[in-house]
């Protein structure tokens, strides 16, 4: 499953991508991939809803929306340098 947000910055929907041309909307059902959602287990109550809307036939085509951040304001960003010891020697 991969999520995104689709909008204007600020005022992003949040979706879910089926593949390089579809997604489905789930902003009427998903306030914002934030950490409420991912610490009330949102991933897997939205993977049931996804597949009753691509069942049902609710996806959208891409149309040149702005695609905004992941995850609306993370709590925290970790980085892994897979180069450390090159950067730090």
């Amino acid at each position: 499953m991969f999520l995104m947000r689709l909008g204007a910055a600020g005022s992003e929907r949040p979706v879910v991508r089926i593949d390089d041309s579809a997604y489905v909307d789930v902003s009427d059902a998903v306030h914002d991939f934030d950490e409420a959602f991912f610490g009330a287990g949102g991933l897997t109550t939205l993977a049931s809803l996804v597949a009753e809307r691509v069942a049902a036939g609710a996806v959208s085509t891409f149309a040149g929306e702005r695609i905004g951040a992941p995850i609306a304001r993370p709590h925290q960003i970790l980085c892994i340098g897979l180069n450390y010891r090159d950067h730090a020697a």
